[in-house]
């Protein structure tokens, strides 16, 4: 037994040594070499960019990359635990109509000034399923145009209580160059924002790079220039940190932690998310349109284990449909518990008392032991009779697969969740995406009620019928809000944010 651990520590530390040869050589090739690693600083994520439109993708880590050079309209303050402007000086909203007032004097990186136009271009766009993928507002938005240069009016199909919710990852897109550009889908190559940053170039696969925007508007950032480089294998981003080719990477695995300790040069920072895991079970895939097969596979998972086993403690565990920091959370219900027994009876109810085959998609790399959960997740499901075939694409495969409804069993994360109610029509309400195919009326009829409840507490009570529905009828699993680990350069001053996300904005060099 020991000798076995001492090999397999011998490969380890090989792999690792061979690992961090290659990126060098990778780093060197693409200019960042170690007379100039010095200035940029080097972010490492699991997933690459999708496209260099950025409407292109609804993706925490691509929304991680492009706010930092194009900005929203509003954002969730985490300290003041509410909505504050960006690029709204302020807001209003009566029944369905919202006004949102500019702030004015804000250019572009291209030199044009940001005003109501642009916003309406942009919510317009969001809404051409050419151009976006990120048009749920296609639904919501009944209308929208400019009352002055800086006054923006938007109406709602409905009263929407939630309507900042779904535009906070709206980052606003210069009218002038998407249309001057040749190419308005991709900017002619060149993107433009408001934003801290601006874009200089990106290679698909390989490196995205920004720099300081000297005439920003607000706060101006402390760090030069950032490069953000797509590294899906964990051990190779923990390689490139400890040779110094890096400054910060994203979901170190809990096992990994102790290495750092007594390294000089890297540190470890941990932050509770409010990103929600679940498991979608598909409707569209039989025989997931059993809903007593549904219920089964909820039973046949043990969350504690893999909290406990596979991620060493660091998430809580979720019952119902979201976490306790979230509007709607019910500590009381718990409609699951661990019991294979159960699943069995589930299972031999439904007519699969010998189980069933069936196909469960996971990324792998993309979040904090993704891959590993998944792996445990099919050895519980295996105890009660379901053979799931673990399939594992490359991130932006899996997102096409998965967004085009052709996962039967899919795991997946959803960040940020605050107000669930973009969240539940996107993934459940009839009409919202493929992503389910899940179809329920009375789950619309409650969804579409509460969205219509301006006081916190009649509509609370509305909102959690609604989960409580989905939990019974079953085309989710939830799982875990997890605690994403970062490592990070002792070179580098910087703080994770419960947004689940990496932002430099407010970085720094401690050198400088």
């Amino acid at each position: 037994m020991g000798e076995t651990t001492s090999n397999r520590g011998r490969l380890r530390r090989r792999l690792v040594r061979l690992l961090t040869a290659l990126f060098v050589v990778f780093a060197q090739h693409h200019g960042v070499s170690a007379q100039t690693r010095t200035k940029p600083v080097v972010v490492l994520q699991g997933s690459d960019l999708e496209s260099l439109n950025p409407q292109w993708h609804n993706t925490t880590s691509n929304h991680a990359i492009w706010r930092h050079i194009i900005e929203p309209l509003v954002e969730y303050d985490f300290n003041k635990r509410r909505y504050v402007g960006v690029l709204a000086e302020s807001w209003t909203a009566k029944g369905t109509e919202w006004i949102f007032k500019l702030r004015r004097n804000i250019k572009f990186h291209s030199g044009t000034d940001l005003t109501a136009a642009d916003v309406v271009y942009t919510f317009k766009r969001s809404m051409d399923s050419k151009l976006s993928r990120q048009n749920q507002l296609r639904r919501l938005v009944k209308s929208i145009h400019a009352t002055d240069s800086y006054t923006v009016s938007v109406t709602t199909e409905k009263p929407l209580v939630s309507f900042l919710e779904y535009i906070d990852n709206l980052t606003i897109l210069s009218e002038t160059t998407a249309k001057e550009s040749g190419d308005e889908g991709t900017f002619g190559g060149k993107p433009v924002g408001t934003g801290p940053f601006r874009f200089v170039e990106w290679t698909r696969g390989g490196m995205f790079v920004m720099e300081r925007n000297p005439g920003y508007w607000g706060k101006a950032p402390k760090i030069d220039r950032v490069i953000w480089r797509s590294v899906p294998e964990v051990p190779a981003r923990i390689a490139a940190l400890e040779a110094g080719q890096a400054d910060l990477i994203v979901y170190v695995p809990p096992h990994e932690l102790d290495r750092f300790k007594g390294n000089p040069s890297v540190r470890t920072e941990e932050s509770r998310t409010i990103r929600t895991f679940f498991l979608v079970l598909s409707p569209a895939h039989k025989p997931l349109d059993n809903k007593l097969l549904r219920q089964a596979i909820n039973y046949a998972i043990d969350k504690d284990a893999i909290i406990n086993y596979v991620l060493e403690g660091k998430a809580q565990r979720l019952d119902g449909v979201v976490g306790p920091a979230a509007f709607g959370y019910n500590s009381s219900y718990r409609p699951y518990s661990y019991n294979p027994a159960k699943a069995k009876e589930l299972l031999a109810a439904a007519g699969f008392a010998n189980g069933f085959e069936i196909d469960f998609y996971s990324p792998s790399g993309n979040y904090t032991k993704d891959k590993e959960v998944a792996q445990a997740i099919v050895g519980q499901l295996a105890k009660v009779g379901i053979r799931a075939r673990l399939l594992t694409p490359e991130w932006g495969v899996l997102n096409e697969i998965h967004t085009n409804g052709k996962c039967p069993i899919c795991l997946r994360g959803r960040g940020t969740v605050l107000d669930p109610d973009n969240w539940l029509y996107d993934y459940f309400g009839t009409g919202g995406s493929k992503r389910s195919l899940y179809s329920n009326p009375e789950f619309d009829r409650l969804l579409q009620q509460q969205q219509q409840i301006f006081d916190p507490e009649q509509r609370e009570p509305v909102l959690q019928k609604a989960m409580r529905l989905l939990l019974e009828d079953a085309p989710i699993v939830p799982l875990y809000n997890p605690v994403d680990s970062y490592g990070v350069s002792r070179r580098l001053i910087w703080k994770p944010s419960p947004k689940d996300y990496v932002s430099l904005l407010d970085a720094a060099l401690a050198d400088k």
